[in-house]
């Protein structure tokens, strides 16, 4: 009885506040594009330099930050790194351990570092 009590307030407060949204929408618009338009340079810049420095080797960065991610995760779990290997066609790790780790197998589907550099 608790939980239900729980997610009702929880839903309302939701719609209340997806209301809210849905009625002040065009000021956030307004809002949004006005912040945008003083960092349009900055990030034109970076875009440009990203795509002037990263342009040909774009698919060995993105498989070597792909291998990155695995290595830092098997790192986490306190697995040995035995072989790393990445090229523009394709990656490859070898840990010591006896079992395959999930987290590390997985990492770079929840865990972007890729991502997270471009953002920084």
């Amino acid at each position: 009885m608790k939980k239900i009590f729980i997610y009702s307030l929880l839903t309302v407060f939701l719609a209340i506040s997806a209301l809210m949204i849905f009625l002040n929408f065009t000021r956030l618009v307004m809002i949004c594009t006005g912040e945008i338009a003083n960092y349009l340079i900055p990030f034109g810049l970076a875009i440009g330099g990203y795509l002037l420095i990263v342009r040909r080797r774009l698919s060995f960065v993105e498989n070597f930050f792909h291998e990155i991610t695995h290595v830092l995760f098997s790192l986490l779990f306190f697995e040995k790194v035995k072989h790393f290997y990445a090229s523009s066609t394709h990656g490859e790790v070898q840990t010591n351990s006896t079992f395959p780790n999930v987290f590390s197998t997985l990492s770079p589907y929840f865990f972007p570092v890729f991502t997270f550099l471009l953002i920084a």
